[in-house]
């Protein structure tokens, strides 16, 4: 008798254990502990990156890449404060068909 999801010798995936989507985020940080004579490099910057469950792979849309969110995380520590918001995380903005004025 093969195992309970198994058809032949094809695993069969169950659907709750599909693939899964990269999550979207947003990362704002300043370079607060870095010493520079530049005051304009300790002002706020932002970015938005990708996690991919496949790998753990992190990319931001300023070219960096980083092995896990948590090198991404110590990197930033090292610069100054950061804050890191995931996009699915977010409440939607648009409510009854509307998009709210701000």
């Amino acid at each position: 008798m093969l195992p309970i999801g198994y058809v032949g010798k094809t695993p069969q995936v169950p659907v709750s254990l599909g693939r899964k989507l990269p999550r979207l985020f947003e990362v704002r940080w300043d370079n607060s502990k870095t010493r520079t004579r530049d005051a304009r490099k300790h002002d706020k910057q932002e970015a938005f990156g990708t996690l991919l469950y496949t790998t753990g792979l992190v990319t931001l849309d300023n070219g960096s890449q980083f092995a896990t969110m948590g090198e991404l995380r110590h990197m930033l520590e090292l610069r100054g404060e950061y804050d890191i918001t995931f996009l699915d995380e977010l409440e939607p903005e648009m409510t009854n068909g509307s998009r709210q004025q701000h």
